[in-house]
């Protein structure tokens, strides 16, 4: 029994190290009753962004905005959800699971934005660390932009490895006409052992 119950910690842990590697404790979004992947815009530089003190049990707080596309190559294709990150994203948490290649860089002066996908994704598409590739997004208008493969990451969590890429947010932030101070939301990683408690002020 104490090694059933060994077993099962540790593979609670791992599972749960793993998910908080791709997401965060918490999630910070504007109220919305639509299931759309198109987000709305919230301000960026909010009171419990700013200043560290208003959720003391937060060890860490970043931006990301999501949209979703079809990751497209010469020959194929798969619908993805990009997730956007900025330059405050905690990349210590993603690293582990990176497989071959580099992060995501942030430079807003390069034609070609980096992208990271998944070995899932890479492995579906025949693509690999360097190649081009582009990814479709549809609205009122269909628009394409060129990426990268700029790393390939896994998980183990299909859920997670068959749907998301990352990239840096100033692609969704341009292809939704927000400005660089709006985004679609923000994460919050606790401190560990820290208890959430809620308070009386909404933000």
């Amino acid at each position: 029994m104490i090694i059933a119950t060994s077993m099962i910690n540790g593979f609670q842990k791992e599972i749960r190290n793993k998910v908080l590697g791709f997401w965060s404790h918490m999630q910070i979004v504007p109220f919305s009753l639509s299931s759309s992947l198109q987000e709305q815009a919230i301000y960026k530089y909010q009171d419990f962004y700013t200043d560290s003190t208003i959720i003391p049990e937060a060890r860490h707080i970043q931006v990301t905005a999501l949209k979703g596309g079809l990751l497209k190559t010469d020959d194929d294709f798969e619908g993805i959800i990009l997730r956007g990150v900025g330059s405050d994203f905690d990349w210590s948490n993603m690293k582990p699971y990176l497989k071959q290649g580099d992060i995501v860089k942030n430079d807003t002066n390069v034609g070609r934005k980096d992208i990271l996908i998944s070995l899932l994704t890479a492995k579906r598409l025949q693509v690999a660390v360097g190649d081009k590739v582009t990814v479709t997004f549809m609205g009122n208008s269909i628009r394409n932009r060129p990426f990268k493969v700029c790393g390939i990451y896994e998980t183990g969590l299909e859920e997670f490895d068959s749907r998301y890429a990352i990239t840096d947010i100033g692609v969704i932030q341009d292809l939704n006409n927000w400005g660089p101070d709006s985004v679609g939301g923000f994460e919050v990683f606790l401190k560990e052992g820290s208890l959430f408690k809620s308070r009386d002020k909404s933000y």
